[in-house]
C-alpha cells in the first residue's frame, strides 16, 4: 500500500513526537515495542492514573473573574448594573470579583480528553474507568467542553503542557496526545490512512517524531543541538543580500563525545520516496533525488570551520519514510560520510524502533 500508512504507525509517530514519550521512557512502565497496538489503551491508562492522583491531592486552581449580584460587597461594585436593575431596593449589589476555581480551561481540556480517549480504547473496563474518572471531575466542579462548538481553535490541540505546573505536566501531556491521535477522515473499520500529496502536517510529524525519539532514547550518550538554524558562512556580500538570502534549518543535529571519541551527525528527514524516476535519462532510470543530495551536502560543507575540527568529518543522513522498501546506502564526499536510508512505516512498532536505532553508530 504505497499511498497508505497504518493507523497504528500514525499513533506511534504521534507518541514519539509527544511530551509523554519522555516520561514513559524514563519510567519504563509502558513499552510500545512489546504492546505495539496498545497506544490508545496506554494513553487512557496514564490519563486516568494522573487525573486520579490530582483529584486525590487537589486539582490546581486559577483565578477567574466573576460577576454576580450579592448581599454584601465583594471586589469592585458595578454601579451601572446595580442602578439599571434596581438591586439596592432588593437588598443586593452587583459586584465584579476574582475567585479561585478548578473549573479551568486546562481541567476542562483533560475532562474532554477522557471522553475522547474512551472512544479509542479497546478494553471495556478501561472505557468505564474513563467515564467514571470524567464523572469524578464533574463532581469536583469541572464542567464539560461542548466539542460541537469548541474545537480548540481551527482544530488545533492547545499546548497546555509548556505552561503548566510540574505536577500537571504528565496529565496534560496524555490529554494532548489523546486529541492528537484523533485521525480525521478515517474510514470505519479501516486500518490504514490515505496519504494526500504534499501533506505538510505529516512531514512535520515524521520530523518531530524522529527528532524526539533520538533525543530521548539516545541520551545521554548523544546530545542534540538546541539551535537548528544556521547561517551561510558569508565572506563578502552586497548591501541587500541579508534581506533576501534565506538561512538554513537542519532537522536534527546530534553529537557524541566520550573516551576521546567524537562524532557528529546531521539528519534531514524526508516524508517522500527515496528513489524516484529521473526523466533526464532516456530509460527513466530510478535514482536518488539530486536536490536532496545538494541540500545535505550544503549543510555539511557550510558548517566547516577551522576552529571546529569535527566539522570536517561530520556525517550526514537523508532519512526517508518508506512502505515496504528498505534502503541503507552511503558514500563519502570531501571527507563527509553521507547515508541514504529509509524507515519502513509498514513494520510493527518494535521493528520501526530497531530500524531507527540501527542507523546510528554505536
Amino acid at each position: 500500500m504505497a499511498d497508505k500508512i497504518p493507523i497504528k504507525t500514525m499513533w506511534l509517530l504521534m507518541f514519539y513526537a509527544s511530551k509523554l514519550f519522555k516520561v514513559t521512557h524514563q519510567t519504563g512502565r509502558f513499552d510500545t515495542a512489546k504492546k505495539p497496538d496498545d497506544l490508545p489503551n496506554m494513553v487512557a491508562e496514564i490519563l486516568i492514573c494522573e487525573v486520579n492522583i490530582r483529584l486525590r491531592y487537589g486539582l490546581n486552581a486559577e483565578l477567574k473573574r466573576r460577576q454576580d449580584d450579592l448581599t454584601r460587597v465583594r471586589g469592585r461594585i458595578d454601579h451601572i448594573r446595580t442602578m439599571q436593575r434596581r438591586l439596592i431596593q432588593r437588598g443586593r449589589i452587583a459586584c465584579k470579583f476574582d475567585e479561585f476555581t478548578i473549573d479551568t480551561p486546562k481541567n476542562r481540556f483533560v475532562k474532554a480528553a477522557l471522553h475522547k480517549v474512551s472512544q479509542d480504547v479497546t478494553e471495556l473496563g478501561l472505557k468505564r474507568r474513563c467515564h467514571k474518572t470524567a464523572v469524578a471531575l464533574g463532581k469536583a466542579g469541572v464542567s464539560r467542553i461542548d466539542m460541537r462548538t469548541n474545537r480548540f481553535g481551527s482544530g488545533r490541540v492547545p499546548n497546555f503542557t509548556s505552561e503548566s505546573n510540574p505536577e500537571d505536566k504528565k496529565m496534560l501531556a496524555a490529554a494532548e496526545l489523546a486529541f492528537s491521535m484523533e485521525i480525521l477522515g478515517k474510514e470505519p473499520g479501516s486500518s490504514y490512512l490515505s496519504i494526500p500529496d504534499n501533506n505538510y502536517k505529516l512531514e512535520k510529524l515524521f520530523e518531530e517524531a524522529i527528532r524526539n525519539f533520538y533525543k530521548v532514547v539516545l541520551a545521554p550518550e548523544w546530545e542534540q543541538s538546541s539551535s537548528r538554524r544556521h547561517k551561510w558562512p558569508i565572506e563578502m556580500s552586497s548591501a541587500r543580500i541579508s534581506e533576501i538570502l534565506p538561512g538554513m534549518e537542519n532537522d536534527i543535529i546530534m553529537e557524541r563525545s566520550e573516551a576521546g571519541k567524537q562524532s557528529r551527525i546531521i539528519i534531514d528527514t524526508k516524508f517522500a520516496d527515496i528513489i524516484k524516476v529521473d526523466k533526464r535519462y532516456n530509460n527513466d532510470k530510478r535514482m536518488l533525488d539530486s536536490k536532496h543530495i545538494f541540500q545535505i551536502y550544503s549543510y555539511l560543507r557550510s558548517r566547516e570551520r577551522k576552529d571546529d575540527p569535527l566539522s570536517y568529518t561530520t556525517h550526514g543522513m537523508l532519512l526517508y519514510r518508506s512502505f515496504g522498501e528498505t534502503v541503507n546506502e552511503w558514500t563519502t564526499i570531501h571527507g563527509h560520510k553521507i547515508c541514504f536510508a529509509t524507515v519502513d512505516l509498514t513494520a510493527d512498532n518494535a521493528h520501526i524502533r530497531k530500524q531507527l536505532l540501527d542507523l546510528i553508530p554505536q
